[in-house]
């Protein structure tokens, strides 16, 4: 019942978004997000990223692997993988 109620709280914390979308191979990048946000979309997700290809790297380098965002680009849901549980923790 606890995970119930932190999960509505989380929901509620975002604002309540009704209109989500989730990741597209190629097709979830920034400039994608915002035109989606634009049509009404309340909620997007990032494109998958490697934990251990992100993890120290400058700003330049999270935009070459695809990586950017702005103010407008909220509420975020930012995706990473890993081989193991210490990649995914750098």
């Amino acid at each position: 019942k606890i995970r119930v109620e932190r999960a509505w709280n989380f929901y509620r914390e975002m604002e309540s978004p009704r209109f989500i979308c989730v990741p597209m191979v190629g097709q979830s990048e920034l400039p994608f997000r915002l035109m989606l946000r634009k049509a009404g979309c309340d909620l997007c997700y990032t494109p998958m990223m490697h934990a251990e290809e992100f993890a120290g790297s400058s700003e330049e380098e999270m935009a070459r692997q695809g990586f950017a965002t702005c103010a407008e680009d909220r509420p975020l849901v930012v995706q990473f993988c890993a081989k193991t549980p210490e990649d995914f923790l750098q």
